[in-house]
């Protein structure tokens, strides 16, 4: 056997390589997910195994001590939760995850088991895990109603301490500790700095049995979030006012001072490591300390002694780093700069996500201007203005490219039109001052066939005069400027161009100016067009609402529409013209219009001409007439981090659909790809099959809506398909739901019309 192995895959090695250096082939198989995770403000850091673990909310990575690499950790690997908030070690062998549900994962050799006993438990109001703390056999769990102990050798809740304070209502345990010899407890509570005597007689539920600690004891007025112990000396942190020790009687300053925020204190018998502001300090006594300090250091929220002595830290930006003794910076795993996703796309072999956004009023959120790209390297880019981006610019909201000139134009909303060259990486501002803009408030942006740009400018200040809603530039450069026919069309807010040249545009505007346009170029020179306007009445269109979120053009050239109150369909655009308006087909499933309670945020096509439908509940995949629902993803069935889906789009070579979230990227390996007429570096991936591979075999570079059929060696009939686009795929079962046994198999694919074949070969391993 295992000379058979070697040589298969000797056998197929073109291929494979072929698969491993092509942008065409996803970093993941078919139906598989791949997280792009925001690493910014992070703010947690443990250490376990070895390993030294950070999070922000909703990313998780760790540094490997031992091969020095960076590796991420989702929910598609088995983390339970969403809202990470705490981080935590057990005997530095075994990480605590704290979620914001009081959800706990306990992480060991690679496995991942979820403990949810807080967050079942009968417990009004919030359930935030906030600190752990280590003490025997024992966990403290700081969380948002009081304090649990739990015990970590029978894996439960021992005990738990819930609105200790003097009137009985909640009170937020920030973190805890126990002295050194275990005989008293120290919480930072959000009523102040508490301590009581810890033994099995003492009933913590009482909060008589507590003593709040005050000015008359030393501790100063202010928050007190942190609290730790070096040795037999506790130590506290008072906001604005800094970090205190007990000696024993009284409260008395380190003399570490806080403008702010004494952000976090981790303890252990050498030394505290404490957080101050944009500062670290060492104290390794009550009145010895040393601060750790440099130019290179950026907001750090937690920090820690390792075993070699050197401070391990986590910066909100930067990911973590080291002092030993000098900075170095560990960093954090690729992915895009920032979490906001307003609008997506596909252009030039690279995706393109625009950060911007608007307020739900159609105002500035002022959104510092940021591009991110995952391009042909498959790997995150930004764009701000610290990279070039002009300063002061604000919310882009869309993309269109310029093949000519091969400019990259950007749109945003108050401040102007960006003009990006993405050879030399140089930016050019166009406003009213310096192009044939009347408006810097542009919206949507697109690229017709022929070459051209079309911007909308949104003029949601100009209640006056009629200045253009619309703006071209042609192949040559040339600008062209239109203007609306009626009111509402001063408010574009996105622009899809048909089948026929025509252009959609969706109108929007805080006034209340809902609805739908149909642009009809007649002359270009002379600035005129025929509008067509539509609403929810039958001789408009008879939208099923007059809020219109998105447009769509499939690949059949039906225009899909999505509102507020599901979703409509224009099948024949060419036949509406003034004084004909169709109503609008709405797709009916199960006596109901399709989505007819349920607001549509986004809607794409993928290569088969199926409908990707982005909600607030998550994300659908329609068949091509939307009357069957393929696939629903949301938070509960797959590693979606956030139900939102408010933009879509697709990576054309490989089929990987970008789901843009509230709160990140995430994406689907799809099993459609855009074919062309031949059949074209055909790819059969993975090639050989290994034996506990449980996933599909994609097959892709085929003719646009092959057939493929796949036989045994002697040509008995296993499987066969229709291609999605230019991918057909195969779950590895034959017609009678068997797993395929070991074996060569052929794979032979035929175009629609048969003058295009294709014939292969794969491997499946025992």
């Amino acid at each position: 056997m295992r000379s058979f192995k070697i040589t298969l895959i000797s056998l197929f090695s073109v291929v494979q390589t072929g698969l491993i250096s092509s942008y065409a082939q996803s970093p993941v198989g078919i139906g598989q997910w791949r997280v792009h995770y925001t690493f910014d403000k992070l703010t947690n850091i443990a250490s376990a195994n070895n390993k030294v673990y950070c999070s922000n909310a909703v990313a998780l990575f760790y540094y490997d001590q031992e091969d020095q690499s960076i590796n991420t950790i989702s929910k598609k690997d088995g983390l339970s939760g969403i809202e990470i908030s705490k981080l935590g070690s057990y005997k530095y062998e075994e990480l605590l995850i704290g979620y914001t549900d009081g959800n706990i994962d306990f992480v060991k050799e690679g496995s991942i088991t979820a403990f949810d006993p807080i967050q079942r438990a009968n417990i009004i109001g919030s359930k935030r895990i906030n600190n752990f703390y280590e003490h025997g056999n024992k966990v403290l769990v700081s969380t948002d109603y009081g304090l649990s102990i739990l015990d970590m050798s029978r894996r439960e809740i021992s005990d738990s301490y819930l609105n200790v304070s003097a009137d009985g209502s909640t009170n937020i345990f920030y973190s805890a500790i126990l002295s050194q010899d275990a005989d008293s407890i120290f919480v930072a509570s959000e009523k102040g700095l508490l301590v009581a005597k810890y033994s099995p007689g003492v009933n913590l539920r009482d909060y008589s049995n507590w003593k709040l600690i005050t000015a008359a004891d030393g501790l100063p007025t202010g928050t007190v979030q942190s609290v730790g112990r070096s040795g037999n000396v506790v130590f506290a942190g008072v906001n604005t006012k800094g970090i205190y020790y007990f000696d024993g009687t009284q409260w008395q300053s380190t003399g570490i001072v806080a403008g702010g925020t004494v952000r976090s204190m981790s303890s252990s018998d050498a030394a505290i490591t404490a957080c101050v502001d944009n500062k670290i300090y060492k104290i390794t006594s009550a009145t010895s300390n040393q601060l750790f300090y440099t130019d290179w250091m950026y907001d750090p929220w937690g920090a820690f002694v390792d075993s070699n002595g050197d401070i391990c830290f986590v910066q909100s930006t930067y990911g973590i780093a080291f002092y030993r003794p000098a900075l170095e910076q560990i960093g954090a795993p690729n992915g895009p700069r920032f979490k906001d996703s307003f609008r997506m796309k596909y252009l030039n072999e690279t995706i393109i996500n625009c950060r911007g956004g608007l307020s739900n009023s159609y105002g500035n959120i002022y959104l510092e201007s940021s591009v991110m790209l995952l391009g042909r390297d498959d790997t995150w880019k930004a764009y701000t203005i610290y990279d070039g981006l002009p300063l002061n610019n604000r919310d882009l909201l869309d993309v269109a490219i310029h093949p000519a000139s091969n400019r990259w134009y950007f749109s945003s909303f108050g401040f102007g039109l960006v003009k990006f060259n993405p050879v030399d990486k140089s930016y050019e501002l166009l406003d009213t001052t310096n192009s044939p803009l009347k408006m810097k408030y542009l919206t949507g942006l697109t690229t017709d066939k022929e070459g051209t740009v079309w911007i909308c400018t949104n003029a949601v200040l100009d209640r006056g005069a009629n200045k253009p809603f619309l703006h071209a530039i042609d192949p040559a450069g040339t600008w062209y400027s239109f203007r609306a026919a009626l009111y509402n069309g001063k408010f574009p807010m996105e622009i899809v161009v048909d089948q026929q040249s025509n252009k959609w545009i969706r109108l929007n505007a805080s006034g209340g100016i809902r609805g739908l346009m149909m642009f009809k170029e007649i002359n270009r020179t002379a600035g005129t067009s025929t509008q067509i306007y539509f609403g929810v009445e039958p001789s408009a269109g008879g939208l099923p609402d007059i809020s219109v979120n998105t447009i769509n053009v499939d690949k059949t050239g039906q225009v899909w529409i999505g509102t507020n109150q599901g979703v409509c369909v224009f099948t024949n655009p060419s036949q509406i013209r003034p004084g004909n308006i169709p109503k609008a087909y709405l797709p009916i499933v199960n006596g109901f219009p399709l989505f007819f309670d349920k607001k549509i945020n986004c809607i794409y096509t993928d290569a088969a001409n199926r409908k990707w439908i982005g909600t607030p509940d998550g994300a659908f995949l329609l068949s091509a007439d939307g009357l069957e629902t393929i696939l629903k993803f949301d938070k509960n069935n797959s590693p979606m981090i956030d139900n939102n889906v408010n933009t879509i789009t697709i990576n054309e070579q490989n089929g990987e659909v970008f789901l843009g979230t509230d709160r990140g990227i995430i994406s689907y390996r799809g099993d459609a790809t855009f074919g062309a007429e031949t059949h074209s570096e055909v790819q059969i991936f993975p090639n050989p099959v290994e034996r506990n591979f449980d996933g599909w075999v994609g097959i892709s570079g085929l003719a646009n809506n092959a057939r493929v059929k796949i036989t045994d060696i002697a040509g008995k009939l296993t499987y066969e398909t229709p291609s999605n686009g230019g991918t057909a795929s195969w779950n590895m079962k034959d017609y009678t739901g068997r797993r395929a046994t070991a074996g060569i198999y052929l794979i032979f694919s035929a175009s629609e019309d048969g003058q295009e074949k294709f014939v292969g070969k794969i491997a499946v391993l025992d």
